[in-house]
């Protein structure tokens, strides 16, 4: 149809089949009222007619599509009328269709649920709603199909013959049955596969042993020997994919060597996930801060409240005191925070807390204190109220677990175990061979927070498990009356909490009480039945969460002071605090 067949047979179409042509622009409404046109033909009637229509056809289309209901009616209502007054409406529909459609052959997707039936959902729906569930769902039934075709292979192998598993082994490196492989391979053999795990079992024992100076520089040497060694199946990826998975398992020295040495580079890290700001700050090749024995005596002669902190090597005691040490001079908690200049352990007071510097973006962590050095801290807190706190906060080495341990074991102590126990005793008191009263033990009132490391239960001092240590440590504690008289609190700091998966604070909390009643069922028992035994807390342990923040390749921080800020607020509701002139009156609190 054409315009002049229109104009020469305008008497035989009706108004529906005009409004028709109009539409289709073959022809305009002015065109058909030309009477030069039509001969005078386009009556009047048939004109009004063609106005109501095309004036009301919008809302019949409209309302047309929404009686439909389909894809097809309201692409084709926008079509029709693409600057409509319900287009909006209309994409809305449309996009909602699509949603509707989506689920559907998602759903559909998921009831077959094959490897084809999620690729046929990516194919159709690149962009969908459920297209990061589908290649998660796609990735593990490839996989599964892969560990299958691997298992039927594997069922057909002689586990007794050695050509046969190298093959397999050579075919498969990455399968989980290579390892059973090189087991049967070490069976014939009589030898021990030495694989990733049994590396990080070096590592560990490594990190664990008092008697290797340089840790760092021995973990270094077991990643390189394992990865130059031929015979041994380890390579660098294996090291990234460790590190992957936890960001803290070597130290920056270590990765900073490996960087050195040509094994990684810092792309290799990045692309496992550490952060630039980390890969900035390991860059620097700053020193991390370690501190030395002090010169002055372990003595405390100012009326104050004793706090004291208690922990394994590596439990991250120290850590925690130095980031609230830090929150404690920020003015954030307490208003202020003046120094004991006369107090044993002045040096260690002014450098411990600068290393948590909550100013800077990233931190370098301390080295952990020497064996023989623990340090008594002095100072007073003032709280909002303008109350000044005394606080002596003392810093036990961690070797002093250990320590106490091999005392209470009967072991021969070395020359350094016996100068840390001489502090000890000095300060909290003990006894000689003759069973007299030793030391210069303050009727202060005390406070004690012992720390343990979340996820470290496994972890083992010399081939003796922590909770061994720390549950001795705490009866030995006991029976040099350390907690009979002058006791206020006791607390137990979890510390790297941050590794805990959970969804709330309140999950966490619950997960933590449920991992220290599994972990450290014996150690926390002998705590409990200190406080019942001598009515502290009301019988109870309160259990602290505490993490730095984020901590990257052991030594390096972005510090979050959320735990900290709690653990001042604690100190603060738990130490005795005087106003100006009530210094005499606190001096009796203090002395019980």
């Amino acid at each position: 149809m054409n315009k002049q067949s229109i104009f020469d047979n305008i008497e035989e179409f009706t108004p529906e089949e005009l409004v028709k042509f109009i539409r289709q622009g073959i022809v305009t409404q002015a065109e058909l009222e030309d009477p030069h046109n039509t001969n005078g033909l386009y009556t009047a009637q048939v004109r009004r007619k063609v106005n109501d229509l095309i004036i009301n056809a919008e809302p019949n289309d409209w309302n047309a599509a929404k009686t439909t209901n389909t894809l097809d009616s309201y692409q084709e209502y926008l079509k029709a009328y693409p600057y409509g007054a319900h287009r909006d409406e209309a994409r809305k529909a449309i996009d909602e269709i699509h949603l509707q459609k989506d689920d559907i052959d998602w759903n559909k997707a998921v009831s077959i649920d094959t490897e084809e039936a999620y690729q046929n959902y990516l194919t159709t729906y690149k962009t969908g709603k459920h297209r990061d569930e589908a290649r998660k769902a796609k990735n593990k039934k490839a996989e599964e199909g892969k560990f299958k075709a691997e298992e039927e292979v594997w069922n057909k192998v002689n586990t007794k013959d050695k050509a046969e598993l190298l093959e397999f082994i050579k075919k498969y490196p990455q399968s989980p049955y290579s390892k059973k492989a090189k087991q049967c391979i070490s069976d014939i053999d009589g030898k021990i596969v030495f694989d990733i795990e049994a590396l990080l079992e070096e590592i560990n024992n490594v990190s664990t042993n008092s008697t290797v100076l340089d840790k760092e520089s021995k973990i270094f040497e077991l990643i390189q020997d394992a990865i130059d060694d031929k015979d041994i199946n380890i390579d660098i990826d294996d090291i990234l994919d460790l590190i992957e998975d936890d960001k803290n398992i070597f130290s920056s020295k270590v990765v900073r060597r490996l960087i050195n040495e040509g094994y990684l580079t810092s792309d290799d890290l990045a692309d496992v996930q550490i952060s630039r700001e980390f890969l900035r700050q390991m860059a620097r090749n700053t020193t991390r801060r370690t501190f030395e024995r002090s010169t002055r005596q372990m003595n405390i002669n100012r009326e104050s409240t004793e706090i004291y902190f208690w922990g394994i090597p590596s439990s991250g005691k120290t850590c925690a005191l130095g980031a609230i040490l830090s929150v404690a001079q920020n003015g954030d908690i307490a208003r202020s925070m003046t120094l004991d200049t006369e107090c044993q352990g002045y040096e260690y007071l002014n450098l411990l807390p600068q290393c948590f510097d909550l100013t800077k973006p990233v931190t370098i962590l301390p080295e952990g204190t020497p064996p023989d050095c623990s340090y008594e801290m002095g100072f007073d807190l003032e709280d909002q109220n303008r109350k000044t706190h005394p606080i002596t906060c003392i810093d036990f080495a961690g070797e002093m677990i250990r320590t106490i341990y091999r005392k209470h074991a009967g072991k021969s102590l070395s020359d350094t175990e016996q100068r840390a126990l001489t502090d000890f005793t000095n300060l909290l008191g003990g006894k000689d061979e003759n069973g007299k009263p030793i030391g210069n033990r303050t009727n202060n009132r005390k406070i004690h927070f012992f720390v343990v490391e979340y996820g470290a239960e496994q972890r083992e001092y010399d081939g003796l498990p922590q909770r061994n240590l720390l549950a001795s440590a705490v009866s030995y504690i006991d029976e040099i009356g350390v907690f009979k008289d002058n006791t206020d609190a006791i607390y137990l700091i979890v510390t790297k909490v941050d590794k805990i998966k959970a969804s709330s604070d309140e999950d966490r909390n619950k997960k933590l009480a449920r991992y220290v009643r599994t972990n450290y069922s014996t150690y926390y028992g002998n705590l409990e039945r200190v406080c019942s035994k001598y009515r502290i807390n009301d019988g109870e342990v309160p259990v602290i969460p505490f993490s730095l923040g984020t901590v990257c390749l052991q030594d390096m921080c972005k510090i979050d002071a959320k735990y900290a800020n709690e653990v001042v607020k604690i100190i603060l509701e738990r130490s005795h605090g005087y106003s100006t002139g009530n210094r005499g009156l606190l001096g009796k609190i203090f002395r019980g």
